[in-house]
């Protein structure tokens, strides 16, 4: 299992770099292939070239000696033969160009008898000086009777030539198969562009940017029906998410009005009626009920409004302020609430909803905090945000919850009751607004420090609360975009 998963490993991951590969793998096998079967076709033509060359002279000798004496000395054969020798039928050289001894016969193999020339290639023979040669016997008639007519050219030139041809594949092969793999590599890069270009722009896209789609090339080819099928997809997905905030909006709208209408109704039956009568009691349990559900309504429209809302943009918000405004207006807290704000530290966004965002984040944390919460505003300017926290001295957040607590309709704390508890929604809006506002929201143990990921975190406001006693306390920490100045 350890080694399949090395040799996988050892695999190229891309799509391009694969292609290269066996673009390049490919090429390789050929060339060496073509180069092979171009090296013996030559070599071939090259040694049947000198054997019908070497035969030629062999025969032309043989027919001289049909017609008459030879002399002891042949002429030359030309460049193209190197040696030729006429040997009887006793084995003794009787003729000879004179490039060998005389006396020496070049080979001893003769033509079979139903055959009048024989031919072999001689390794090292005197006269080639360690190549190779072809050697031709070609019986001839004469009237003292047959001879032996031997001729033999080195193959030192088919040999010079054949290996030439070899070193420059050799020496090609290398340059011929890295241009190829860059070629790919480029043409591949080129081909995956618009590919690349798609996965850009779909994962910039999210649930308040489902109006964007991907790019279509014109090319008319399989990338650009995929970018015709993504974003026809997308504009299905739009609609469909479309639909459902608007119903999420309608219902949570028309119900503010009958929800309104049934809180007056009780609150004039609470004034009404004596306190000491059971339905007194029965009264303001419904108008609690009916106080509830109004803020659930109120919240679920929220949510809605804010899930179409483009990330960023807005007018700026000195935070530092709005968090002391905010504290200053809270009149029922549990536990003290310190500020520990810089100065000058300012966002873009809607004043309102970051007021809202903060109210969340203080509910909870008074709701679990033991004996003091802290608001702090800083400004870090290496990293271009301003951050807001709310640290209480709670129990703190499990991190197996802090992803689960920004869940809508999240409680951690399955025992409380209904009266020390919301819905579920405090969190879950605060993320929204600060994803609204191009922003995140993250929670911290309050003694480490320790950063989770974006979208985690305690339910606030109406919220999830936490099991734990590890004593740690939470820090929730929004980070928004700083603004200069």
């Amino acid at each position: 299992m350890a080694a399949r998963a090395r040799t996988g490993s050892l695999r190229p991951r891309s799509v391009r770099a694969r292609t290269t590969l066996a673009a390049t793998l490919i090429v390789t096998v050929a060339f060496a292939a073509g180069g092979t079967v171009l090296y013996v076709l030559l070599h071939r033509a090259l040694t049947g070239e000198v054997a019908d060359r070497t035969e030629l002279a062999a025969r032309r000798v043989a027919g001289r000696a049909g017609d008459g004496p030879l002399p002891r000395r042949l002429p030359r054969a030309g460049e193209s033969v190197d040696l030729v020798q006429v040997v009887g039928r006793d084995g003794a050289v009787v003729a000879s160009n004179g490039l060998t001894g005389e006396g020496r016969p070049l080979a001893a193999f003769r033509p079979p008898r139903d055959d009048d020339s024989a031919s072999r290639v001689v390794s090292d023979p005197g006269f080639a000086h360690g190549a190779r040669a072809q050697v031709v016997v070609v019986r001839a008639q004469t009237r003292d009777g047959p001879v032996y007519v031997y001729a033999a050219t080195a193959f030192t030139q088919a040999d010079r030539a054949a290996g030439f041809i070899l070193r420059a594949m050799l020496y090609a092969a290398p340059v011929f198969v890295a241009m190829v793999a860059a070629v790919t590599w480029w043409a591949t890069r080129r081909a995956f562009r618009p590919v690349e270009a798609i996965r850009a722009e779909l994962a910039s896209i999210t649930a308040r940017a489902l109006g964007r789609r991907v790019p279509e090339p014109p090319t008319g080819d399989e990338v650009a029906g995929l970018a015709r099928t993504v974003n026809h997809t997308l504009d299905r997905l739009d609609h469909a998410v479309a639909r459902q905030r608007q119903f999420v909006s309608d219902a949570s709208h028309e119900l503010r009005n009958p929800i309104a209408s049934l809180r007056l109704q009780l609150e004039a039956a609470l004034a009404e009626t004596d306190p000491s009568e059971p339905v007194h009691r029965t009264v303001g349990e419904a108008l609690a009920d009916t106080e509830r559900l109004e803020a659930l309504a109120g919240d679920l429209l929220l949510l809605a409004r804010l899930e179409g809302r483009p990330d960023g943009g807005g007018a700026p918000v000195d935070l530092g302020l709005l968090a002391a405004e905010e504290v200053a207006r809270r009149r029922r807290n549990r536990v003290p609430v310190r500020l520990d704000i810089a100065d000058g530290v300012h966002a873009a966004g809607d004043e309102r909803h970051l007021s809202r965002l903060l109210a969340n984040l203080l509910d909870n944390a008074q709701r679990y905090a033991r004996h003091e919460v802290t608001v702090r505003v800083r400004a870090d300017v290496p990293s271009g945000h301003a951050v807001l926290e709310v640290v209480d001295d709670g129990p703190g957040v499990p991190p197996a919850d802090r992803e689960r607590v920004f869940e809508r309709f999240t409680r951690l704390d399955e025992a409380r009751g209904r009266e020390t508890g919301g819905a579920g929604l405090g969190l879950a809006i605060a993320r929204e607004i600060a994803a609204a506002h191009a922003g995140t929201l993250t929670v911290e143990d309050a003694g480490t420090g320790t950063s989770a990921d974006a979208g985690t975190g305690a339910d606030a406001g109406t919220g999830a609360g936490t099991g734990a006693d590890a004593g740690t306390g939470a820090r929730f920490v929004t980070r928004l975009p700083l603004l200069d100045g």
